[in-house]
């Protein structure tokens, strides 16, 4: 099971963030995301409803070392995904906890297939209308 980070500033609705982690090994030591044996998937989900957002449902974002869709990866385990407005989405009229799931499939040094889970949980804001 992984651990699930808490992400202290929230993000108001609409708005567009970046997010940056760095994935390490069970050692500790950072794996390199631009290996070609290396693919990463991202789950972007409500909290309360395990509902996806913005198609972002098990989403290849790393194929054989090259990244996609909002993301862009490092040999040195940096990982940063550029959410879009559409990310930024909230349930009904509340603050809206999000979690966003990475889970990244790799080879380590002996070539033992290895995956590791990064999960990231942050709240979307809804700010009241000014009438």
């Amino acid at each position: 099971m992984p651990t699930r980070t808490q992400f202290g500033t929230k993000i108001q609705k609409g708005e567009t963030y970046t997010y940056t982690a760095t994935i390490t090994d069970e050692t500790g030591a950072a794996v390199d995301l631009t290996a070609g044996t290396v693919n990463a998937f991202v789950t972007l989900y409500f909290k309360s409803t395990n509902a996806a957002i913005n198609t972002r449902n098990n989403q290849q974002v790393v194929t054989a070392g090259v990244a996609s869709n909002n993301h862009t990866v490092t040999a040195g385990g940096l990982i940063t995904f550029k959410a879009t407005a559409s990310d930024s989405v909230v349930t009904g009229s509340a603050d809206s906890p999000v979690v966003y799931r990475l889970e990244i499939d790799y080879q380590d040094g002996a070539a033992v297939a290895r995956t590791a889970i990064h999960e990231v949980e942050f709240t979307i804001e809804e700010l009241p209308t000014v009438t």
